[in-house]
């Protein structure tokens, strides 16, 4: 029964939340507030610039492989001497490694134009 209770009790919290974030606000959302400029100058064509999914690819890519090598390096250190460590190692990088190699082979990391 506990959980019952603490289900009821978040539903209420975020119901109260959302009550006084919505009394305390402080306009209402007009047609002015979703344009691209909010000075009142009227846009002749859309200014907004294209995304190009593939710098967002190659970003998550970086960011992968820079955390997992931030992160590992200090533990394969603690880890030098033990040997149960050394395939666990080993097959994590394997892993990396082959993941790498998917995403060249999949032409995620070569530059289209």
């Amino acid at each position: 029964m506990k959980w019952v209770e603490y289900v009821l009790c978040v539903i209420f919290i975020v119901v109260l939340l959302w009550g006084v974030s919505g009394m305390f606000s402080l306009s209402e959302k007009t047609g002015a507030n979703s344009e691209l400029y909010e000075c009142g100058i009227e846009s002749i064509q859309d200014e907004k610039a294209p995304f190009y999914l593939h710098f967002f690819l190659i970003g998550i890519l970086f960011l992968l492989f820079d955390v997992e090598l931030i992160v590992c390096i200090p533990m394969i250190w603690m880890n030098l001497l033990e040997k149960s460590w050394g395939m666990v190692w080993f097959f994590f990088f394997l892993i990396l490694f082959f993941g790498l190699v998917l995403e060249v082979l999949m032409e995620t990391v070569s530059w289209k134009e």
